[in-house]
Order: structure tokens, then sequence, then C-alpha cells
């Protein structure tokens, strides 16, 4: 039995454009017995309020219509949306010979706990008088285990047990977290091997909102042996025999590791959120750190040089050091670098409010001076970002969301947040790994040596305000966790929940992402138990 997997990237809300590009990819690979759509191919994933337009479910409707009148071929479409009731509707499409037909489903559950759910159902297909059972996996959530495999099987009154020798189609619909298409894997090749029979995954690809669908679809034997697994973060069109191992399956096992996952995740990101958007380039404040830095490098390899602008906004507190660095850096990745000093600036903001805070007196570790120096960037960011019809991208990363070290409406600003969720010394080790994979443009040592600064007084280090980065990232993460934690850190990861409610959306890439699994009060004082 031949097997397409057709990993397609929706264009989220054109049911048009997704239909016409499905019928073209099974054109483009005709000859397979069955055509797989990864879910929400048709109409794109989580529409929210888009899915209440009175006329979206018509414009489903028809999308499937045009597609089983212009093919013959076999494909399996699930799809999730509101239908004409305002009821979200899970189901599964079967096309053949020019009919379409809704493949009935049986609600198999939720699985797992209130905070980590994967709505599961089950239907069956006859292709050429053999059963093939279907499994539709949804979760909105980053869940521990994906599939939790077992317990869809080892009931016995499950409609999901299948005899030896059956096919299984799996269709997922789950956020990507770093590690988790290992755990996904792993779990398809436990119920390959169970069930002795093989397993066909189908995994959404896509962004939506920060959240990243990896895709890297794959196919195992009865034995749990890999037949074939397509690239992840990116289209792909593979077919699959059931009935031989292909020759070369190593190429398309294109990741070797942890950073390389993560890093390409991130270049997803930032390409597929900036084209949805529908701008054409962006820019990033520099400042000759080593975040601004590691941004730079995704954004060229995401979008291109030619799309990518460098700002540079020196201050009286920048170094020597920061000027050269950024200099080099705009050089060796070729990208347009706009400097504008904002000494100026900052005595023209002195002088306006200078009548005002002489009635105010000054406290002890007022920081005024300084947020404004991130406030006067933020507007010159935006002046640019504005003529050019761009789009900001924020380079804070995780460590600093959590602790709130940053200025709001100053260095929190942007589109999107691309190390949000990306903890600082994991910031370290991508540079570490990005250096030894792309020599040719590696971020200068010089940045990665230099300690970490905002450059907003003299001598300003992070470790005046913070502990070292290397103690505090464990901590945030075993906050995050439910872990204990000295009570002055989560007092001021609870504070901080203001201006990150107030920040640019961030790429999910783990499964404590601020503002998806942890969400605290705005306001309130958490009294802590001796």
């Amino acid at each position: 039995m031949q097997i397409a997997f057709l990993q397609l990237i929706p264009c989220l809300g054109d049911i048009q454009k997704n239909s016409t590009r499905i019928i073209r990819a099974m054109e483009d690979n005709a000859g397979a017995d069955i055509y797989l759509c990864p879910v929400n191919s048709l109409c794109g994933t989580n529409l929210g309020s888009w899915a209440n337009f009175s006329s979206f479910s018509h414009d489903v409707q028809h999308g499937l219509e045009t597609i089983a009148k212009e093919t013959q071929a076999a494909l399996l479409l699930p799809a999730v949306f509101f239908g004409d009731g305002g009821k979200e509707e899970q189901s599964i499409y079967f096309v053949r010979r020019g009919r379409l037909k809704k493949v009935p489903m049986i609600s198999v559950g939720p699985q797992g706990n209130e905070s980590s759910q994967c709505v599961v159902t089950t239907g069956s297909i006859l292709w050429n008088d053999t059963p093939i059972t279907l499994l539709f996996v949804i979760s909105r959530h980053f869940v521990h285990r994906p599939l939790q495999p077992f317990s869809f099987f080892n009931d016995p009154t499950s409609t999901c047990m299948l005899p030896k020798g059956r096919a299984l189609f799996i269709f997922t619909l789950h956020p990507w977290w770093n590690g988790f298409e290992r755990q996904l894997e792993e779990d398809a090749r436990d119920i390959a091997r169970s069930l002795r029979t093989h397993v066909l995954l189908a995994n959404s690809v896509g962004i939506e909102d920060g959240k990243l669908y990896h895709g890297q679809s794959a196919a195992f034997d009865p034995l749990g042996g890999m037949l074939l697994r397509t690239r992840a973060f990116t289209e792909s069109t593979v077919t699959c025999d059931l009935a031989e191992r292909l020759c070369d399956i190593t190429q398309h096992f294109p990741l070797d590791g942890t950073e390389a996952y993560l890093w390409s995740a991130l270049v997803f990101g930032v390409r597929e959120f900036v084209r949805a958007a529908g701008a054409k380039s962006v820019y990033i404040g520099v400042s000759g750190g080593m975040d601004s830095a590691i941004v730079l490098a995704l954004a060229c390899e995401a979008l291109g040089a030619e799309h990518v602008h460098a700002v540079f906004m020196p201050s009286p507190y920048t170094s020597k050091e920061s000027e050269r660095d950024v200099l080099l850096l705009a050089s060796r990745f070729g990208v347009e670098l706009v400097t504008i000093p904002i000494e100026p600036l900052m005595q023209a903001f002195s002088q306006a409010l200078s009548p005002a805070f002489s009635t105010i007196p000054k406290r002890e570790g007022d920081t005024t001076a300084e947020n404004i120096q991130a406030r006067i960037r933020a507007v010159l960011l935006c002046a640019l970002a504005n003529r050019a019809q761009a789009l900001i991208l924020n380079t804070s990363n995780k460590s600093e969301l959590a602790m709130g070290y940053s200025t709001l409406y100053g260095d929190s600003i942007g589109a999107l947040s691309v190390l949000g969720d990306v903890l600082k010394t994991e910031v370290y080790a991508l540079a570490a790994w990005y250096n030894t994979a792309h020599p040719a443009c590696a971020i200068p040592e010089s940045i990665l040596a230099k300690q970490p600064s905002a450059e907003l007084k003299p001598n300003q280090k992070d470790s005046d305000s913070l502990p070292p980065y290397a103690e505090l990232d464990p901590i945030i993460l075993g906050i995050l966790n439910g872990d204990d934690a000295p009570n002055y850190l989560r007092d001021a990861l609870g504070k901080a929940e203001f201006k990150r409610r107030q920040a640019p959306v961030s790429l999910m890439v783990s499964q404590s992402a601020f503002g998806h699994v942890w969400r605290n009060p705005l306001s309130g004082r958490l009294a802590h138990s001796q």
C-alpha cells in the first residue's frame, strides 16, 4: 500500500487557497493509494472567533466539495472547526472516487489531567475490504506524554482495539516543545509493537499565536521500525510503501541534537510569523549583547539578510567594546545597520522633565533615567518599523521576563518575542552550537565572553540586580514546575506578571511557557508560609 503524506502549512482562514494546494500536492505525488493530510490543512489551526462567522461552515463545506470534485484519489482530511450551531466539530473526511464522506467518529474521551489533556476520537474506513482504524488526537496544551498510548488500547471495551495486521492512522494536533518529537515517536513505536500493526503518524505543521506545530510525520512497521519520517518545521510531501523499508531514511533525519532542533524551531517560528503577518522585513535593536546577536542570526536565516535591519542606539554608557561588536556582527551577517545616538534625546527629556521632577523627591534605587533610555530606543525602533511597514523582533529572554528585568514600553516592545521562552543559559548554549555549525558567520567570541549588561548606567552588570544566570535559571524552572524556591524570587516572578501580560507573544518552545502554562494574577500579594 502506497501512503503519501501531504505535510502542508495552511494559510489560516484561506480555505480556497488551502484546498487548491491540497489538490496540487496530490497531483504532484500521483500514484499513491491513500493521501494523508495533517489536521486543519484545509482551514488552519485554531481560528478562534473567525470560526463563528456565518459563512465559515459554508466555506469549509465548499472547500471539501471542491477537493472531492477535482480528484479521484483517496484522501483522508481531518479538521477541527465550528459548525452552523457554533459547536466545535472534530471530524475526518474521506474522499474517494470523487465522493466525499464524513467518517463516523466515537469519542474516547480526554486523556490526562485538566491542565494537560488530549481529546481523542476514533473511527474506521474500509480500504479494499480491509478496515483501517483512525485516531484523531487533539491537544491545545503542552502535555507531558503526547499520546499516552496504552490508555487508549488497554480498556477491553475500547473501540480502538485492533486485531493484528490492520493499519492505524493517527492524526495529531499538538503544540511542539523541545523534546516532544522524541516522546511522540516513542509512543507511536509502542503502539505499533503492541498491536503488531503499521502506524502512520500525520502531524500538523505551522504556527498559531506563538505555538509551533512541528510536522515530522512518520510511518512505523509492526515491529516499531521506522519506515519514513518527513522533515520537521517545513512542508514535506513523501510517499511510503508499507510493503518495504526505505533503503535510505537518513535524508529524513535533518536534526541532530537539542540545540539544533531548538534553532530550527525558532527559525521556523520567525519565518512563519512574519509571513502570516504579511510583512516583508523586520527591525531589531542590537546592543552588542548575546540576545540581540542570536535574534539577528535567527532572523537572517529565516528571512534573508536583505529583509533584516539592525538598529544600534548607543548612549553615553555604551562601551567601546559593544560598539565594536555591533559593527562586526552587522558586517558578518551582511545586514543594514542604522546607528542613532540617543544622548541628544536623553538631554531633551531631562530638560523637559526637570521642572516637574523638582517637585518629586528622588528615592534610593530610582531607575527612571534608565527606563527613559529604553523607551527612547523603543520610540526610535517603532518609528523606523512604522515608516518601513515592518515588524519589530523583541530580544528579551525568558530569564528576564521571569524576573521583570525589562522596561515596560521600552525593551519589552515588539511584534514577536523570539527568545521569550528561552532561558539565558539556553541562549548561550544555542550560541555555542550555532558557532560550531556556522563557522563562516559565527557570533563574535567577544560577545560570548562579555558580562551581560543593559548598559544603562556606568559599569552596570545584570549580576548587580539578579543572581548569576547559571544559578537563577534552574530556580526559575523549579518555580514553574511547582518546586520550592527562595521567597524573594517567587515574589519577583509574581510581581512581573503585569509586564509579561503586555509583552509581545513569545515563540513557545518549552512546557512552561509564560502566558500559556504559567499565568498569575495581575495584582495581589501571596503570603508565604514559614
